[in-house]
């Protein structure tokens, strides 16, 4: 079964908050090829864009025994 804008953009929130912003950012862009408005495309490519962000910089800031180190 193929999902729609509504269930996509659930799905990539739900899979972001649980941390998985790699996944959630492909979840995103699927969810902004089914959006209708415009406005929903620009919101579903802008969380895309953060999550792809956010996903970089975890894993950069990674040490070598996979813990992540926090820079506050």
């Amino acid at each position: 079964m193929e999902m729609n804008y509504k269930e996509l953009s659930g799905l990539a929130r739900e899979v972001e908050r649980a941390g998985d912003l790699s996944y959630a950012a492909s979840v995103w862009h699927k969810a902004a090829g089914k959006a209708k408005k415009e406005a929903n495309k620009q919101w579903a490519v802008r969380r895309a864009a953060f999550c792809e962000r956010w996903c970089g910089r975890i894993e950069k800031e990674k040490n070598n025994d996979g813990a992540v180190v926090t820079t506050r």
